[in-house]
């Protein structure tokens, strides 16, 4: 069954079950460990993509403020929420990552 969250706008799939862990996160709790790490690796991922693509190309960082601000604009978009989301993570999880996270 398919469960809309009137806080995100995002529609969560019911049926997909989770456990608890010992922090006691909640499958729908979107401020858990978990969904911060997945916002953070995410941004991350699109950074590198466009990055990759830009060498790809032959454009370096300098030529793209010139050929095309909006890009560029992007780009230090990206910087600036990668680095809210790892303050973010890291004022919310002093420890660091979760024992439940490390192999056993």
């Amino acid at each position: 069954a398919v469960v809309s969250t009137q806080s995100t706008g995002f529609e969560v799939d019911s049926d997909c079950e989770e456990t608890l862990d010992d922090e006691g996160d909640e499958p729908g709790d979107y401020s858990c460990y978990s969904w911060h790490l997945m916002r953070l690796l995410s941004v991350i991922y699109v950074q590198e993509k466009i990055t990759s693509f830009l060498n790809d190309i032959g454009l370096t960082s300098e030529e793209m403020a010139g050929m095309s601000p909006l890009l560029a604009s992007t780009m230090k978009t990206l910087d600036s929420w990668i680095e809210g989301l790892q303050e973010q993570l890291e004022s919310s999880y002093t420890d660091g990552c979760l024992p439940t996270y490390y192999p056993r």
